[in-house]
C-alpha cells in the first residue's frame, strides 16, 4: 500500500490538527505568561499551565501576584474550552469512522442476503 499526503490528510481531519495546534499554542502561551508574571522556572510554568488547562489543579503551585490570578481566571476558561473542543473533535472523528465501518458491514450483509 502506498501512503500519500492526501491519504494521511484525509485520515486525520483538519479540525483535529487545528484543535491541537491551538491547544499547544495556549499551553505554551500560558507558560510564557506565568514565567514572566510569576517569575517561575520554565518547567514550573509549563507544568502549571498544563495542570490548569486539564482542570487537575494539584495546588502545589499557585499564582502569587494579582495579575497572575486574573490571568489564571481567563486562562482556565479559554484552555478548558479549547481542550474540550479537541476532545470533541477526536470523539466525532472516532464515531464517524465507526459509523462508516458499520455501514459497510451492513451493506455487505444486505448484498449477501440478496444473492
Amino acid at each position: 500500500m502506498r501512503l500519500s499526503v492526501e491519504s494521511v490528510n484525509s485520515s486525520f481531519p483538519l479540525r483535529i490538527k487545528f484543535a491541537f495546534v491551538i491547544l499547544i499554542a495556549i499551553w505554551l502561551g500560558g507558560a510564557i505568561v506565568y514565567h514572566e508574571l510569576e517569575h517561575w522556572r520554565w518547567i514550573d510554568s509549563l507544568y502549571f499551565a498544563a495542570v490548569t488547562i486539564t482542570t487537575v489543579g494539584f495546588g502545589d503551585h499557585v499564582p502569587s501576584t494579582d495579575l497572575g490570578k486574573l490571568f489564571t481566571i481567563i486562562y482556565m476558561f479559554a484552555g478548558i474550552a479549547v481542550a474540550f473542543y479537541a476532545l470533541m473533535a477526536i470523539g466525532q472523528y472516532y464515531f464517524e469512522k465507526r459509523f462508516e465501518i458499520s455501514a459497510k458491514q451492513f451493506k455487505k450483509a444486505v448484498s449477501r442476503l440478496k444473492r
